[in-house]
């Protein structure tokens, strides 16, 4: 499914067993408040994406908190969020948490910073259901979404954020889309949010909700992705009808067969350079616009398609024009660097005299082309056979 990112990682990952305690968590960080209960979040995004869990214990804020006279929250939390209940209205507390895992336990954290518990019930309203995300772009590797109230207001109150979480959205099984968090699991003030580390050519979905001290708010709709689809209004490339399907990271082509290499230079110590011609820019669909339309068209002078896809890669093999012979790779096996001017590779250890051929083929992350034809024959230490034939 950009290296993974820890985006990517975040939907993919898969963890190993634990080989040690885990390190110390950090302090928790206040998120949610009520009159009669605190949520905090646990030790840093870190030691929740570890797989550990933690136990919470609290205390009065003052002289009680420094005798570390601490009560401790039954069960265990697998964070990223624990919430501390029971407690009295118009109160400080403070809370701390250690990571546990199938080594052992970590040091206690450091005590969260006084935490309020609010004076009245209902001092703050729960947020209402955000609308779904919109799309806004997307490139081979990357998306991006907005989300948030639609007037841009925090809705009821100044305290409000978005939890964003995200789905690959290819192949559903029984249980409906495997949702994972966005940002770590941590709230976000509304806006724009780029989910790094993709594959391409892949559908993904989206949800966000609300929360504040008040609480939290449903689940919006998913914003699923749609079929391809064209526009006539927007940009220049939208005008011409380009195809985009929102929510959907760029396709990446497999590459057609590259041109035949072409002599470049021989010697008489047995060596034959031949040239690779440069590709030709490939036009790809890119996508942009917040109600999910088409975008800018485009190409980039590696072949590749979307600008942040990986550019191609060629590789080269020679042979002579005995029916007995088979072919070998030249660099090595290693692929020839090809930019915009084209690329060169030389073949030593050749046979003076002797005629040789060469094919190529390019790769992209999509996939490898066809070898290109046959180049003319060489003659090593001559020139093309044609050529060589006329002396």
């Amino acid at each position: 499914m950009a290296t993974p990112s820890e985006e990517l990682a975040g939907l993919l990952r898969r963890r190993a067993p634990a080989t040690e305690a885990p390190a110390t968590p950090a302090a928790p960080v206040a998120e949610r408040r009520t009159c009669t209960s605190v949520s905090v979040r646990l030790g840093g995004s870190g030691a929740a994406a570890a797989g550990h869990e933690f136990h919470v214990q609290w205390g009065r804020s003052g002289l009680l908190s420094a005798l570390e006279d601490w009560t401790t929250v039954e069960g265990v939390v697998r964070g990223p969020v624990a919430t501390v209940t029971g407690l009295s209205p118009a109160t400080e507390y403070v809370v701390r948490v250690r990571a546990h895992n199938d080594v052992g336990d970590s040091a206690w954290s450091p005590a969260s910073a006084p935490i309020a518990t609010l004076a009245e019930s209902g001092d703050v309203p729960a947020p209402p259901v955000p609308p779904p995300p919109t799309h806004v772009k997307a490139t081979a590797h990357t998306l991006t979404v907005r989300y948030g109230y639609r007037d841009g207001t925090k809705g009821v109150h100044p305290t409000t954020a978005f939890v964003l979480q995200a789905a690959a959205a290819g192949g559903l099984g029984l249980l409906g889309y495997s949702w994972q968090s966005c940002n770590n699991g941590v709230p976000m003030v509304g806006g724009s949010y780029v989910l790094r580390g993709l594959p391409h050519g892949t559908p993904f979905a989206f949800r966000v909700k609300a929360t504040n001290d008040g609480g939290e708010s449903e689940w919006s709709e998913a914003a699923v992705p749609t079929a391809p689809t064209t526009t006539t209004t927007g940009s220049a490339a939208a005008a011409a009808g380009k195809a985009v399907t929102t929510f959907t990271t760029l396709p990446i082509a497999v590459p057609a067969a590259p041109p035949a290499p072409v002599f470049n230079n021989t010697t008489k110590s047995g060596t034959v350079t031949v040239a690779i011609a440069a590709p030709a820019a490939a036009a790809t669909p890119s996508s942009s616009g917040a109600s999910g339309g088409a975008g800018g068209g485009g190409g980039s002078s590696s072949g590749s398609g979307p600008p942040d896809a990986k550019p191609l890669t060629y590789f080269v093999e020679y042979g002579t024009t005995s029916l007995l012979a088979g072919w070998k790779a030249a660099n090595g096996g290693k692929a020839v660097e090809v930019g915009a001017a084209g690329g060169r590779v030389t073949v030593s250890g050749l046979d003076v005299g002797s005629e040789y051929v060469f094919r190529v083929y390019a790769a992209s992350e999509a996939g490898a082309s066809p070898w290109s034809a046959t180049s003319e024959p060489i003659v090593c230490g001559e020139g093309p056979a044609a050529a060589a034939a006329k002396k």
